[in-house]
């Protein structure tokens, strides 16, 4: 009593099952369910998936292959437990779904808090439903990863459980201090290098306004010059023309 719905394993009266099995039988390749609550649950944030595999092909033909699915219920807080029992490092471990055919993003699949305990043994706690949207903006240190597990796409959130990490007022001091330093560093630097650059700027003006003078000096002179020539010129001319 209480496991009728598992009864003869028809997985067609379930939509996320039905789904899985044309999907395997289809593509001829492993699928999983979407999140499931098992029947016999008792825990509240308890969840499943059923695995399913079509097997290999042994044959050398598609058209009678697959046949028939193998298939087995994981139950996420034993996956948990399993990935975690020998864990050192405290943290909270959260697993949610981004491909749900439903369409919503992020469907929790379960999360566990791990404490490490004596001879690497972890205490094991089993957290209730949560968002990923809530642990992306906690101030505490995260981190996520996605894993493509069969047909899925599941994202592994990792939490410190420890406070919200506090800076020793020391480093406060000796960060400002080196802020500081580094800030009129940087403003000497800027104006002595706005005084060099205004310099160049003050004697290659003064070079250029030297060398416009020093050409038309040049001009004038080469225009007198040329004056001159031809003043004398001419009257030599005159000359020759009237002892002619």
């Amino acid at each position: 009593m209480g496991n009728e719905a598992a009864i003869d394993l028809d997985y067609h009266a379930s939509g996320s099952r039905k789904r899985t099995v044309l999907y395997c039988i289809e593509n001829g390749l492993p699928a999983l369910t979407d999140r499931l609550r098992l029947v016999q649950e008792t825990e509240t944030a308890s969840y499943g998936v059923v695995l399913m595999h079509p097997g290999y092909n042994l044959t050398n033909s598609t058209d009678v292959w697959p046949k028939d699915l193998a298939s087995i219920v994981i139950r996420i807080p034993d996956l948990l437990r399993r990935a975690t029992d020998d864990q050192g490092i405290p943290a909270a471990v959260y697993v949610y779904d981004q491909s749900d055919s439903s369409g919503n993003r992020s469907v929790f699949l379960g999360g566990v808090k791990i404490t490490p305990g004596q001879d690497n043994e972890a205490e094991l706690e089993f957290l209730d439903e949560s968002g990923l949207d809530g642990l992306e903006e906690s101030t505490r240190y995260y981190r996520e990863y996605q894993v493509n597990v069969a047909n899925k796409v599941w994202t592994i959130a990792v939490l410190a459980v420890q406070d919200t990490f506090t800076p020793d007022i020391a480093f406060i001091v000796v960060g400002g201090v080196i802020i500081l330093v580094a800030t009129f560093g940087l403003s000497w630097w800027v104006n002595q290098n706005t005084k060099r650059v205004a310099k160049f700027n003050r004697l290659k003006a003064e070079g250029e306004a030297e060398k416009a003078s020093l050409i038309l000096e040049s001009a004038r002179k080469a225009a007198d010059a040329e004056r001159e020539l031809n003043d004398f010129i001419a009257h030599e001319v005159g000359d020759i023309h009237f002892v002619a």
